[in-house]
């Protein structure tokens, strides 16, 4: 299991560094641009006013946006940048992990090996599951060095909130992302499903903040449960996030595991 953790640490670093250091110059834009948008702010809520109230729903953007970096980084960061960078990331390690080895032909390689199967997935796993640790501290606890360097206040221990909200987040999808990835032979298929889930899963939320009749389809997606809000600002996490995201989480991971111990591989 750990040659094929080591062997794929070594084909995909380069992808998880570039990553990472996305993740890192969104926060150092978004620190040096604090200033500027604390200046400008009057000016951004006059022009929202003009909007729609169905609009605004979208991007919920008040004052006290701008009061802290904590709000800014809410508001800015942690809302859209965080997920989709961490949704495509993750995405592409499942991917190619499972459904981009049968697709290629390597998987006969590594299935002739022996090792078992259930040790292969856990292998590209525990990588995943890397990847997910170091993309979720480089866009939360990297925050306190760069708002140092501009004097910026800042609240350590909401980062440390923040960074277990992305880590559940992460956990999930990437679980989702094996399942789907053990599922299919192309990853081109896991992109298409799992992305149109997503898809489906943020139109949900949106939906569900525009009408009372329909609020209760929030619960229906994970971005119901991606309280970066609460997680940054007020440094908690609910419950229910913990659980459902958890929960889910394991059954993705087992049935992964057992769908792709138990499926035909042409050898």
């Amino acid at each position: 299991m750990f040659t094929i953790l080591w062997r794929t640490i070594k084909d995909r670093k380069l992808s998880l560094l570039v990553y990472c250091l996305s993740a890192l110059g969104l926060i150092w834009m978004y620190i040096a641009l604090l200033p500027s948008m604390e200046k400008m702010a009057d000016s951004l809520l006059e022009l929202l006013s003009g909007y729609p109230d169905a609009f605004v729903s979208m991007f919920p953007i008040g004052a006290e946006s701008f009061a802290n970096i904590e709000n800014f980084l809410a508001i800015e960061n942690y809302s859209f940048m965080v997920p989709i960078l961490m949704i495509f990331l993750l995405t592409a390690i499942a991917g190619v992990s499972l459904a981009g080895e049968v697709e290629k032909g390597t998987a006969e390689i590594v299935l002739a090996s022996p090792v078992s199967r259930v040790k292969i997935f856990f292998g590209k796993y525990i990588y995943g599951m890397i990847a997910v640790v170091l993309f979720s501290l480089c866009s939360t606890l990297a925050v306190a060095p760069m708002a140092g360097m501009y004097d910026v206040a800042y609240k350590l221990p909401n980062y440390f909130t923040m960074f277990t909200m992305c880590l559940l987040f992460g956990w999930v999808t990437f679980s989702l992302a094996m399942l789907l990835s053990a599922i299919f032979s192309e990853k081109s298929r896991v992109y298409m499903v799992l992305g149109g889930l997503y898809i489906m899963m943020y139109v949900i939320q949106i939906v569900s903040t525009l009408s009372e009749q329909w609020s209760d389809v929030k619960y229906a997606s994970f971005f119901h449960y991606y309280d970066y809000e609460s997680a940054v600002v007020d440094n908690i996490i609910s419950a229910s996030s913990i659980w459902v995201f958890g929960i889910l989480a394991i059954i993705f991971t087992i049935a992964g595991a057992y769908w792709f111990n138990r499926r035909d591989i042409a050898i």
